[in-house]
């Protein structure tokens, strides 16, 4: 185990690291251990990759890459080797992606306005004085030219 990369990821310290069996719930929600241990099982297989939730010390989950292979020697299996990586942002990135998709989708479609303001989930509380954050609290829109942004120091 790679206790400075391990401690990085999961808050953990050499000493509470060391020895421990992590398919007995230390990084895993409590309703992750079976599945924990069904990935044990598939790595024995052969070559595993798998992507779920895992918990830190302090108990905050996050999205994780797993990747396992079996480590043979002498054509005996003598244990696995894991690598664990954090996807958070890969993560945050797809959701975000498809956010901008299903607001591309739903432009596109025949709508009314406030159809699509329920579609893409836009607040109606805003703090700000900004044309977008009128439209999003009145739900109505606005046509605006360049006269009127200089004239009326207008902020978008």
């Amino acid at each position: 185990m790679n206790l400075p990369r391990f401690t990085e990821l999961f808050g953990y310290n050499v000493n509470e690291a060391k020895g421990r069996n992590l398919d007995n719930g230390m990084i895993r929600a409590p309703e992750k251990i079976e599945e924990g241990k069904r990935m044990t099982k598939e790595a024995l297989k052969g070559k595993f990759y798998y992507e779920t939730i895992r918990k830190k010390k302090d108990e905050i989950l996050f999205p994780v890459s797993i990747s396992g292979s079996r480590v043979m020697l002498d054509g005996k299996l003598r244990g696995t080797i894991w690598m664990y990586r954090d996807i958070t942002e890969r993560k945050q990135d797809e959701q975000l992606h498809q956010v901008l998709y299903n607001i591309s989708k739903a432009t596109n479609s025949d709508i009314s306005l406030n159809q699509l303001y329920k579609t893409i989930h836009l607040p109606r509380t805003i703090n700000h004085n900004s044309l977008v954050a009128q439209v999003i609290k009145t739900g109505k829109s606005i046509f605006v030219n360049r006269e009127m942004i200089i004239s009326q120091k207008l902020t978008i």
